[in-house]
């Protein structure tokens, strides 16, 4: 089982709202896309790869984890009833199928600021809520930190050492979901 995968970091990063708008619309996709094309050459020069693409989110204007409960379970979760079930369920998950394979499974939730049931669920062996990542800065509008922040809180925390195990992470970035009061450095 994903032993394409082997030995391979995967993240799973959900951009909300802003992220596919970034990319397509034409007053900001040009300078967007220049900065995603650098990365990209330099990931590539360094030895690592990076995919994207868009998933047809089973919600729209709220409920985000209706969609992550979709990719992760591989069941359509398009309303609270079907999550409550789903999470009361045994179902076999992406997760588990890390897991399983010996990844160690991590989910980045910087906008979970209280405890995160779900968490239980899909069985991750660490979840990074708001108070687990360490930022003492402003709020970015309902956002309690930059994606930034939690982009480097998280390499520190698991990416750091060349030498650790294989990790599968669901990443939630949160100040891309709307605009804020302030501009994140």
């Amino acid at each position: 089982m994903l032993t394409g995968l082997r030995g391979k970091d995967v993240i799973l990063t959900f951009i909300e709202s802003y992220g596919r708008g970034a990319v397509e619309d034409p007053a900001l996709a040009p300078g967007v896309d220049a900065v995603l094309d650098a990365g990209t050459k330099r990931l590539r020069a360094a030895g690592f790869a990076a995919r994207s693409g868009f998933l047809t989110s089973p919600t729209a204007g709220g409920g985000s984890w209706l969609a992550h409960s979709t990719l992760l379970s591989g069941l359509w979760i398009d309303n609270q009833q079907r999550h409550d079930t789903l999470v009361a369920s045994d179902r076999f998950t992406l997760t588990a199928a890390f897991r399983r394979a010996n990844w160690r499974t991590v989910a980045v939730m910087p906008g979970t600021n209280r405890g995160w049931s779900d968490g239980a669920f899909y069985g991750y062996d660490k979840v990074y809520a708001t108070n687990d990542l360490g930022y003492r800065g402003p709020n970015f509008s309902w956002a309690p930190m930059p994606d930034q922040y939690a982009l480097s809180a998280f390499q520190r925390a698991e990416l750091a050492r060349l030498d650790h195990a294989p990790v599968m992470t669901e990443m939630v970035l949160v100040s891309s979901h709307a605009p804020g009061r302030r501009s994140p450095a």
